[in-house]
């Protein structure tokens, strides 16, 4: 990210990115969602050239230009995105194996606590005097 070079240059993303409580390291976030919204635009803006053209019935020249044109620009939001998205690889990453290990332990976790109330009811069980009943009605004495 370009640092701010004088006190009137606004950075835009760094206070996005403060407004949404996220840190300087997450600035990759805001930067991603902006230039989503660019490459929106333009494959809107492609679609009714597209539209256009049909419309105008352009030649094949005229409407190859136009539709170039549109396409080069859409082409380069495409490859901004995709180069953001690829600088954001590594943090996916370890947000998602953050969220695995986190997984594993609360699952551990649950089945220790399973593991403990069975125990305990067992527990409960025996010194409430509740003995299980036997396998044979006849053997009671």
């Amino acid at each position: 990210m370009p640092a701010q070079t004088d006190m009137f240059e606004v950075d835009h993303t760094g206070r996005k990115a403060a407004k949404l409580g996220l840190s300087h390291d997450s600035e990759i976030i805001i930067e991603i969602i902006e230039e989503s919204k660019r490459l929106y635009g333009v494959l809107n803006r492609y679609q009714i050239g597209v539209v256009d053209c049909e419309m105008k019935r352009l030649s094949n020249a005229d409407r190859s230009a136009e539709l170039t044109r549109l396409w080069q620009d859409t082409f380069i939001s495409y490859s901004n995105l995709g180069n953001l998205l690829t600088r954001y690889l590594p943090i996916d990453e370890a947000i998602e194996a953050e969220i695995r290990t986190e997984v594993a332990t609360e699952r551990k976790e649950t089945g220790e606590a399973k593991k403990l109330d069975t125990i305990d009811d067992e527990f409960k069980k025996f010194m409430d005097g509740e003995q299980p009943p036997p396998a044979d009605p006849t053997e009671e004495k």
